[in-house]
């Protein structure tokens, strides 16, 4: 019996510094693995009126920066690419936007997309941002007359965060 309690001791003393160093390893494996953001596609940029190309990518990356905060951006070859075959397997009748849309988030197996439009006419810009996701739809739009493009730039980054 006397021999079994030394057995017993021994093995938890064998135990306890394997158990402790498990732990360790464990919590700290936890801590240090980064959050998986959900990946989103960002449309290019549409522009209706006189927005110059260089305001339009400005804005472009702007929404870019804003959104890589919270979604893995899904590179824009890949979203090309969805594109394409999207048109290619709908026929003309069928290519609504929402339909195009719907078929590329499956293509690529991505609940957000995300599309921006710039409405110009004379010095009042409107934004239009428009999130599309498998159970809705939502947009968010800002007016500004007469602004910069850091304005507008600015104006972005409040409705990524509206949405």
């Amino acid at each position: 019996m006397r021999s079994l309690i030394n057995c017993f001791k021994f093995l938890l003393i064998l135990i306890s510094p394997l158990s402790i160093l498990l732990l360790t390893a464990c919590s700290s494996s936890q801590k240090s693995a980064p959050s998986m953001k959900p990946e989103g596609i960002i449309v290019p940029v549409s522009v209706l009126g006189a927005v110059t190309e260089i305001r339009k990518r400005m804005l472009q990356n702007s929404l870019n920066d804003e959104l890589s905060k919270t979604f893995r951006i899904v590179p824009q070859e890949r979203f090309e690419a969805a594109q394409e075959r999207a048109f290619q397997e709908l026929e003309y009748e069928q290519c609504t936007e929402d339909q195009c849309i719907m078929m590329i988030q499956d293509m690529l197996q991505v609940e957000h997309l995300f599309h921006m439009e710039v409405i110009s006419e004379g010095s009042t810009i409107q934004l239009s941002l428009k999130l599309v996701t498998l159970n809705e739809k939502r947009t968010k739009k800002d007016f500004c007359d007469g602004c910069s493009t850091q304005e507008l730039s600015n104006r972005v980054r409040l409705l990524v965060v509206e949405m």
